[in-house]
């Protein structure tokens, strides 16, 4: 006696065979990008990329020794004018 199967067998068997139709896909188009040579295709997007992302690195810890720098000459000039002022003053404001 051959039971049906159950709908979400059914419904799981018909994912994987779109997954499968998909990776299939993929891996034709693949195939095209890097068979052709003489294109742009993708690889030199990711170069592009990968320079975008080293520039942004690099500018952002230039930035941050920039600001350390600002910090370190915002307090030298707080202690110079600590120097100057009386103490107490200085607890008012």
């Amino acid at each position: 006696m051959k039971t049906s199967p159950l709908p979400e067998i059914e419904a799981l068997r018909a994912e994987v065979h779109y997954l499968r139709d998909s990776v299939a896909e993929l891996e034709d188009r693949l195939a095209e990008f890097e068979g052709d040579d003489d294109s742009w295709a993708i690889w030199p997007y990711c170069y592009v990329v990968s320079a975008w992302n080293a520039a942004h690195r690099c500018f952002h810890s230039f930035h941050k020794i920039g600001s350390k720098w600002s910090l370190r000459r915002y307090n030298r000039r707080l202690q110079r004018a600590a120097r100057g002022q009386n103490l107490g003053e200085m607890r008012l404001t």
